[in-house]
């Protein structure tokens, strides 16, 4: 427990944030203040928090909102001690990382920073070390508030995106209404037009073929819509200065590694002369006893390997945001040979944040799947319907997902043990605005923009299903297109 009577001699490290808030950061911080700290942080996250802090060497964790409120308290630290430390930030700057040492240790304080602003504290308690020791244990502690900042900055966003999802997507389901009343209006047109206006009938059907793009593209805005709940791309900036930071923190701690051998080796190389000293000796075996007692060599090792994985967690997330820009494009107009198998992965990382809570994905590749495709709207036909089984299944289930070439053809079939569907519905899932979901929770048009997708390609779609038992669609795609025969 801390004692209240060593808060005085706390002493400041680290720079403040600089700038002022612009106006987006200013509507955040209204959010923030409706929901609070509390609310974007979960017990698992601290749970892990500390999980990786204690492996390297941390004793007492906490982390405490901007009233003081403790939110999570692990290892020795105590309600008392939470008080006494908010006092102390306080009467400083809330921006600042500051260390405090007492007779039981060394706590340091941490700011947890979203949206440009103040939103917390973490604070680290260890025992007495030496200055190198002392200075990993602030960098570690550096690190992981800069974590803390990217999962309050996660949830902070699901929490915005989910409220806004129900009124977006009934927007544009009323947006497509209208459009397919604009549809009909045009077809009753057609009807009218004598058959020598071939003119009139170029223009009408270049027409309704931007008006079928604007659907594609409109239903590529509603899939996006329900995965940005857990993926958006404002994370690109903050995970290209972090990724940049933990790159440059590596070469640090190399840097420290070298040094600390060098010294190793002039210990090593000076002990003949130094054993015959007394006091030489004892100052020897006390190192000895302190290098074995923080496991030096355990430690100088760990530290890259938890920067790496730190770096290889920062490139998949880049991963994920390149795949999810490259979707929001509108399709390309060329058709090219694609590897099919490749195109799924691309789509099941895409979809990775609807599916990992409510499915497992096995999959069953064909080594044999490549085919002359547009390979952007067939990611839209396969995320279509990975996201329909996703939504089919209750709690958790299983998607399968298989490719196989036959006959000059590759077929994919994706299988889910959910819901099924209704013998009466199965001949309609592919006429358009045919849904059973509720009002704002399905547009009707996301098999119908698959099933001509797949017609475009001169394949085949189709659909069994068995209600309470799951569904399996199948999409037959041929390897060559009949343009490029």
């Amino acid at each position: 427990m801390l004692d209240e009577k060593t808060l005085p001699e706390m002493h400041m490290e680290g720079d403040a944030g600089e700038g002022k808030p612009s106006e987006d950061a200013t509507l955040s911080m209204e959010f923030d203040r409706e929901t609070g700290l509390a609310s974007l942080l979960s017990q698992t996250a601290t749970a892990a928090l500390w999980k990786e802090a204690a492996q390297a060497g941390v004793q007492s964790l906490m982390v405490l909102d901007m009233e003081g409120a403790p939110l999570a308290l692990e290892g020795r630290f105590t309600r008392e001690d939470a008080g006494l430390v908010f006092r102390f930030i306080r009467a400083g700057d809330p921006e600042k990382r500051r260390a405090v040492k007492f007779a039981g240790g060394v706590a340091a304080v941490f700011p947890v920073i979203h949206e440009l602003l103040p939103a917390g504290h973490l604070v680290l308690g260890w025992e007495p070390v030496g200055k190198q020791r002392h200075s990993l244990m602030m960098a570690l502690g550096g690190i992981l508030a800069r974590a803390l900042d990217a999962m309050v900055s996660s949830r902070h966003k699901v929490l915005m995106t989910s409220g806004l999802h129900g009124r977006v997507v009934e927007e544009s389901h009323a947006q497509l209404l209208r459009q397919n009343a604009l549809l009909a209006e045009s077809r009753a047109k057609y009807k009218a037009l004598a058959e020598n206006l071939e003119a009139e009938v170029k223009r009408q059907t270049a027409k309704i073929e931007e008006t079928r793009r604007l659907f594609l593209q409109q239903e590529k805005m509603a899939s996006i819509g329900q995965l940005a709940a857990g993926v958006a791309h404002e994370i690109n900036n903050p995970m290209g200065f972090i990724a940049s930071n933990l790159a440059s923190l590596k070469e640090y701690a190399r840097d420290f590694q070298k040094l600390i051998r060098r010294y190793q080796e002039l210990v090593r190389a000076l002990s003949p002369v130094l054993e015959a000293n007394p006091s030489f000796s004892t100052l020897l075996e006390d190192m000895a006893e302190a290098e074995k007692e923080m496991d030096l060599d355990f430690l100088m090792g760990d530290v890259d390997a938890l920067i790496s994985e730190s770096l290889d967690g920062a490139g998949r997330i880049k991963k994920i945001i390149m795949d999810l820009k490259d979707f929001a494009h509108p399709a390309l107009q060329e058709a090219a040979e694609c590897d099919l198998n490749a195109v799924l992965e691309t789509t099941l990382n895409i979809a990775r944040n609807e599916l990992k809570y409510k499915a497992d994905i096995i999959k069953d590749f064909g080594p044999d799947a490549r085919a002359w495709c547009y390979p952007q709207q067939l990611c839209q036909v396969f995320l279509n319907l990975v996201v329909n089984a996703a939504q089919a299944i209750g709690q958790k289930g299983e998607i399968r997902i298989a490719t196989r070439s036959e006959n000059g053809n590759v077929i994919i079939t994706v299988r889910d043990n959910g819901c099924g569907i209704a013998k009466e519905h199965l001949s309609r899932i592919f006429d358009p605005f045919f849904t059973t979901k509720d009002v704002g929770k399905g547009t009707g048009l996301g098999l119908n923009v698959a099933y001509n997708i797949v017609r475009k390609h001169n394949g085949t779609i189709g659909a069994e299903s068995l209600e309470g038992k799951g569904t399996e669609f199948t999409v037959t795609v041929p390897k060559r297109m009949k343009n490029e025969e």
